[in-house]
């Protein structure tokens, strides 16, 4: 039987706290084929671009149906780490959210409220969206809320100065992230070395990070 797309969301998020190995990549091109063939191709999670690359709702809402066909966890890189940004993904029924720029415990903070419904944040509520079935899990609406907030997967992106300079603070909020990612790219710029990913300060920044 294959599982559902609730509880590969559950698994991805369990192999992340057990510090097991877990393999993905982005996916930059409007393409619902392209996700499903990450996932016949074993990958646990694909991260759907809005930042670099952007798509209309109907291109995100596909791309997560084709992660899901294939028990792939379909995170999302929103454009901002604002709530509106990152409810609009949600309510799609991403598994999770990647946020840029993570500079502080602030941010962190900020990205935990916006993620989570309440007491645990501050996420809006609709009984109607995809996330919601819908409208099919009205009745046991509370039920679905406890499940988002235990299964969403919030992974942050170091990628200037100030994040280095803040890791210890960023990777010590909690409730926090469940996984960083290095921007290398915006690190070296940030660094005065810009599309030099292997110059030592980077390399030494990515270090520091890990």
């Amino acid at each position: 039987m294959r599982r559902t797309g609730k509880r590969m969301k559950q698994n991805l998020k369990e192999k992340l706290r057990n510090g097991e190995p877990v393999f993905g990549t982005f996916a930059f091109m409007a393409s619902p084929d392209i996700v499903e063939i990450m996932g016949y191709a074993g990958f646990d999670f694909v991260i759907i671009d809005l930042e670099h690359s952007p798509k209309n709702w109907s291109d995100i809402a596909n791309m997560i149906r084709a992660a899901e066909l294939r028990d792939m966890a379909a995170l999302v890189r929103v454009r901002e780490n604002a709530d509106k940004s990152i409810l609009e993904v949600l309510e799609l029924g991403a598994a999770g959210i990647v946020i840029p720029f993570v500079q502080s415990e602030d941010d962190v903070r900020k990205a935990v409220k916006a993620i989570n419904y309440a007491p645990k944040g501050e996420r809006g509520t609709c009984t109607l969206t995809r996330a919601a079935h819908y409208g099919g899990l009205r009745s046991e609406f509370l039920a679905h809320c406890i499940r988002q907030n235990e299964e969403l997967v919030i992974v942050g992106q170091i990628e200037d100065r100030a994040g280095v300079d803040q890791i210890d603070a960023i990777v010590g909020c909690n409730p926090g992230l469940d996984a960083l990612i290095v921007g290398r790219a915006d690190l070296a710029s940030s660094l005065g070395t810009p599309g030099q990913v292997e110059a030592p300060g980077v390399l030494e920044a990515t270090g520091r990070i890990v």
